[in-house]
């Protein structure tokens, strides 16, 4: 044997020897080996013992091979090494179970929707969040990628998506947030921020994708960016302005840029005030205290500060600069730049406020959440409530955590509401099924809302053991529903009071959805009796049938919200007819442009159309009677005309040596024409009062062009002079009378001129927002104040007919015209030379154009 070995066997002996209670050699210590006849060395154990005879001593070894039981205590001993380890992996195992249960819960629950797929694309988890939102079953997930439901906002974040989740990229740890549309199966798309992450467990990669529905937000946003996109057409943020000061002799020098970006591009001398008078008041001392600091400091002068710019808007600004220091560290030259930083700013504040909003529902900091353990006898045992939940009901964690409801009533919860909270978990517990409900709490001496959700936590034997519950603050919303349904009454109340009948008409469906009680009043029917009709055109008087097929097709080929009107008959339920006017208007139209609601509001005019029928019959009645009288009175003054021009004839050497008599003959035939021409304009008047307006697209200067041609040679035999101002202008008139009522004003100015100077008129025209106004002025005699009314009447006259010829009644016409066209005319009393003649016509005139 090796002399190492023998050794150690010599070692044992000698230990033997000298302790001889040690019976097995080198027991604690199983290095003893013999040489076994196949020349290798085998591990031995050795036992001893000694017995003495006949005074002599005897010594006993017995060798034993334990080649075998030594490896078998190694395989032994490694047993027990593996059972210990899969000892502690399955108490790991149990709590990573628990905690990936609990995970799941929470992952459940959470208002972001989740999905889990291998980095083969293969799908492990999406939850029910998720399922809502796309409309589909997890079975039908796992046959569609998840691209196929979700629209990228474009192209390259599509690309970068599909790089981050393919096969080869997945193996890296990697983050992404992005904006997209998620595309539900069934509904319409609606805006999502996805964050997408790659990580590896086990050996093996996976990529999980969260989102947040952004419909609610992106309203604020989409304001917030329109204010984002006006701002960057304002501003330009790339360029910088340039600036030095020289500290000692304190003058500046700006670039131009810098001048523009101030606002001071008008200045031709820049001073250190122009560009700090732009600093917002109250950064002014924040600008200083970054200038001192760097003055004391010699660090690098950078400051942020809200500033005018160019267009007189405060801005974000950041001005960056350095100084050069004397021998003395006194600074004596600083130069920098300063950079419009508005938009990067609102964008970083968004950002932040976005980030910030985001974190708070993921993390549902503004949601009160709480955990509840099932126990015995209908008590509830609150094992977690969150620094939110204390809030809202004005407690400590520790003086509910772990308590029961029992417990804690009444010195948190009264009796009352501890019996309320308690019979909603025990519904939600006895049913394992999620309750959702609203519920009012009193705090602080205030009623507040609440929106709560109780989820239940079922175990392996289908037992409810806990319940999740969060609640969000409704109050704001539930104050605003009831402004809401007051307002609604309120409304109703209004509508159902107005005289108008009004009803909305569903064009899809062909039915009325609703109207009011005024319909009702005027019409006899209810909703239900005209729905149940199968053809509204039966309530329809037979003459208005096409009317009303024209006026629906008007009404139905709107693009917008255009209102058009009709006058109809319309069959009352106990069936007479009823004259209705009618405005109708499209509210509503479809996805595609097509008119789906339409909203009608009418009135009953029966009365008045029987009033106007009588009125017409009534006019139509004098208007004969004038036209009749007007004619049999010419009869017998012709007959005076012709025997006093016969008279006068065979008088005429009498009435040449008779100047009396050539006087009254005078009298005579002047008597007889004036009352011709009375006759005349009194069936001027009474054509005027019945005939029909032909309403037509007429320019101001061709009315009056066509008026001052007809009084051409009296203009001229006078040295009339005209003016206007602003007559290029197109009413809607009926251009015939319209030229009669100006041939009357200048004439009459003419007519009553100012003896020393020749006439001279103005018109001119002003548009209002309603009405037009024109303004007719002259340099003649003028009208007293106290006859600035009476002139309109018919045969009024304020002179001797010897002076001024004509009937009076020229003025009357121009009123007349004016009021069939729903327009006045005025002779002003504060003139203090010549007349003013003022006429109001409105825009929309008789015929509505």
């Amino acid at each position: 044997m090796p002399d190492v070995v023998t050794k150690k066997h010599h070692q044992h002996l000698s230990e033997y020897f000298t302790q001889p209670e040690n019976r097995l050699m080198a027991q604690n210590r199983p290095n003893l080996y013999g040489k076994h006849k196949d020349k290798n060395l085998i591990p031995i154990e050795i036992s001893l013992s000694s017995s003495t005879i006949s005074d002599v001593k005897f010594a006993t070894a017995t060798i034993r091979d334990i080649s075998a039981r030594l490896e078998t205590e190694k395989e032994l001993k490694e047993s027990i090494t593996k059972a210990k380890q899969s000892y502690e992996q399955l108490k790991q195992m149990q709590v990573t179970l628990g905690e990936t249960r609990m995970t799941n819960i929470m992952l459940e629950k959470l208002p972001l929707g989740t999905v889990l797929y291998t980095s083969e694309g293969k799908l492990i988890i999406a939850n029910d969040r998720l399922l809502a939102d796309t409309n589909y079953s997890r079975s039908e997930l796992n046959s569609i990628k998840f691209e196929d439901f979700i629209e990228f906002e474009n192209t390259e974040d599509q690309i970068i998506f599909a790089k981050i989740t393919s096969a080869k990229a997945s193996k890296i740890n990697r983050s992404l947030t992005m904006l997209a549309k998620i595309k539900p199966q069934y509904d319409q798309m609606f805006p999502v921020e996805l964050h997408i992450s790659t990580y590896a467990y086990n050996e093996q990669f996976f990529w999980l994708i969260t989102y947040t529905n952004l419909t609610d937000v992106m309203l604020v946003q989409n304001r917030l960016m329109q204010s984002h996109e006006q701002l960057a057409r304002a501003v330009s943020a790339t360029e910088d302005g340039i600036w030095e000061w020289n500290i000692v002799e304190d003058k500046v020098n700006f670039s131009p840029k810098f001048m523009q970006l101030i606002g001071k591009s008008n200045e031709a001398y820049p001073e250190y005030k122009h560009w700090f008078e732009h600093i917002h008041p109250d950064f002014r001392a924040k600008v200083d205290k970054a200038i001192a600091t760097h003055f004391a400091t010699h660090s690098l002068y950078e400051v942020e500060y809200l500033g005018l710019n160019e267009n007189g808007e405060y801005n974000w600004f950041i001005s960056i600069g350095n100084s050069l220091f004397n021998e003395q560290n006194k600074p004596v030259l600083m130069s920098g730049s300063i950079r419009n930083i508005h938009k990067s700013k609102m964008l970083e504040i968004e950002a932040a406020e976005k980030s910030e909003f985001l974190n708070t529902i993921y993390e549902g900091s503004s949601h009160a959440i709480w955990v509840l353990n099932v126990e015995a006898n209908n008590e509830f045992r609150f094992l977690v409530f969150n620094p939110t939940a204390c809030r809202t009901i004005g407690v400590t964690e520790s003086a509910i955590k772990n308590k029961t409801i029992s417990e804690i009533t009444p010195a948190i919860f009264t009796t009352e509401a501890a019996e309320k909270y308690r019979n909603h978990y025990s519904i939600c517990a006895s049913k394992a099924t999620h309750l959702s409900y609203v519920e009012s709490i009193e705090i602080n001496h205030e009623i507040n809302w609440f929106r709560t959700d109780l989820y239940p936590i079922i175990d392996s034997s289908n037992k409810v053991t806990k319940i999740i519950g969060t609640a969000v603050n409704i109050t704001e919303q539930k104050n605003v529903e009831i402004e809401l349904e007051n307002n609604k009454t309120f409304l109703e109340k209004i509508i159902n009071s107005t005289i108008c009948g009004l009803y909305l008409y569903d064009l899809k469906e062909n039915k009325n959805t609703t109207f009011n009680a005024r319909y009702t009043e005027i019409l006899g029917y209810k909703i239900e009796e005209l729905n149940q009709a199968t053809d509204l055109e039966q309530f329809y008087h037979p003459a208005d049938r096409d009317k009303m097929r024209q006026h629906m097709a008007k009404v139905t080929s709107a693009t917008s919200n255009q209102v058009f009107s009709v006058k109809m008959r319309i069959k009352h339920k106990d069936g007479h007819w009823v004259w209705c006017y009618s405005f109708d208007s499209i509210v509503k139209f479809d996805k595609n442009g097509a008119p789906e609601l339409m909203l009608g509001t009418f009135v009953d005019i029966t009365e008045q159309t029987l009033l106007l029928e009588k009125l017409q019959d009534s006019n139509q009645y004098l208007e004969n009677f004038a036209f009749i009288a007007s004619h049999d009175l010419q009869e017998p003054l012709r007959k005076i005309t012709a025997f006093s021009n016969s008279l006068s004839q065979r008088l005429e050497q009498q009435r040449a040596n008779d100047e009396h008599i050539e006087f009254e003959f005078s009298r005579l035939v002047s008597a007889s024409e004036r009352m011709r021409n009375m006759i005349k304009d009194l069936l001027k008047l009474s054509r005027i009062n019945s005939s029909e307006l032909e309403i037509s697209p007429v320019s101001l200067d061709i009315i009056l062009k066509e008026s001052i041609d007809l009084l051409s040679h009296l203009i001229e035999e006078q040295q009339a002079h005209i003016e206007t101002l602003n007559t290029d202008y197109i009413l809607n008139v009926d251009k015939g009378l319209f030229v009669q009522l100006f041939q009357n004003l200048i004439a009459n100015s003419i007519k009553f001129k100012n003896k020393n100077n020749n006439p001279f008129i103005n018109i001119s025209l002003v548009n209002g927002l309603e009405d037009i106004e024109i303004i007719f002025t002259d340099n003649g005699i003028g009208v007293a104040n106290k006859f600035t009314e009476q002139i309109f009447e018919p045969f009024r006259r304020l002179h001797s007919k010897e002076r001024y010829l004509g009937s009076g009644i020229g003025l009357a016409l121009c009123r007349q015209i004016l009021s069939i066209h729903r327009g006045t005319i005025t002779c002003m009393n504060d003139v203090t030379e010549g007349c003013e003649f003022r006429i109001i016509l409105p825009k929309i005139n008789i015929k509505g154009l």
